[in-house]
């Protein structure tokens, strides 16, 4: 499974931009109740439950944000100048989450996009549980919209997700994140947008470096989907920045759903770049790409300051 490192976490979407959510309940950004149930589900049976330790070290991104794995122990968290030390529970066991007072913003869908949601909503039959809702969204996206990083110009200047969802069908992980936070909300489930970065097992086999002197067991324990593997360290620059979204579910607390389909297009830069590319242009000199003057006017946030990025070590 992909390793998320969030940073940045969208409440209120006014049309062109994500307002930040602030840590603490109701909302707890940082999940602390999910941490502390796999923190006891890994005491309890280690077998079943794994437990991680990973430095960060923030070589060139936005001071503004940590960028930490889910699900840390918050408890725990050293800071080392530039390095941040994260005891994390990565492998799921049946870690059951109290129940947690969830923020109402997270179940507001504006006015703005509304007809967009609802009809996307009624015309593909979602329904079941959160769970099944994630699973038949994520396909409703791979299956009806592509991927891309020039996803063309915002005719009309209609609201951001209604011209995506009814008319392009097309966008980088922002546009897919952005509607899909929006369609889990009006389905009744708790749901908010995140930045940060991602990276999967296939990056740290091609780029990972291996860490000489330390030991497999000062930095892992527990269940281990791979088995016991090593220490490395992988560079995480801005082509591995992304856009996701978290719902809640009862019993599990936060969770995380990327509804973004694969990409189909051999990426020569990051998404960073297309957010912030207003003169690209899209097969016509008239019409330039989707990019700063409509949602890319709000990323401020996980975006600011990235260049060489982040440097992890971890197991």
């Amino acid at each position: 499974a992909p390793v998320y490192l969030k940073a940045f976490t969208g409440k209120d979407y006014e049309g062109t931009r994500w307002t930040a959510a602030e840590a603490g309940m109701p909302g707890d950004i940082l999940m602390t109740g999910t941490g502390e149930a796999r923190k006891a589900a890994y005491e309890q049976n280690p077998d079943r439950q794994g437990r991680g330790i990973m430095e960060v070290e923030n070589v060139d991104a936005s001071r503004l944000y940590d960028y930490r794995p889910y699900y840390t122990d918050e408890t725990t968290v050293e800071k080392k100048g530039d390095v941040a030390i994260y005891t994390y529970y990565p492998a799921e066991g049946e870690a059951v989450v109290p129940h947690q007072e969830v923020d109402e913003a997270y179940l507001v869908v504006p006015e703005s996009c509304l007809e967009a949601v609802k009809t996307v909503c009624e015309s593909a039959g979602f329904s079941g549980s959160p769970e099944e809702i994630a699973e038949q969204v994520v396909t409703f996206f791979s299956e009806n919209y592509a991927y891309t990083l020039r996803p063309g110009y915002n005719v009309g200047r209609k609201d951001y997700i209604t011209f995506f969802l009814l008319d392009n069908k097309r966008g980088f992980c922002a546009h897919f994140a952005t509607a899909g936070t929006m369609l889990f909300r009006y389905m009744g489930i708790p749901a908010r947008y995140v930045e940060g970065y991602v990276f999967s097992y296939y990056d740290i086999v091609d780029a990972g470096e291996l860490v000489e002197g330390v030991e497999y067991a000062d930095y892992y324990s527990g269940y281990a989907p791979f088995g016991e593997t090593a220490v490395v360290e992988l560079e995480v620059s801005d082509a591995r920045a992304h856009g996701w979204v978290e719902i809640y579910v009862d019993g599990k607390g936060w969770v995380v759903v990327d509804p973004t389909p694969a990409s189909g297009e051999e990426e020569t830069t990051s998404f960073w770049d297309a957010f912030r590319n207003d003169n690209s242009m899209d097969g016509n000199d008239n019409a330039p790409n989707i990019g700063a003057d409509t949602i890319g006017a709000y990323i401020e946030n996980a975006a600011s300051g990235i260049a060489s990025g982040l440097m992890l070590r971890s197991e």
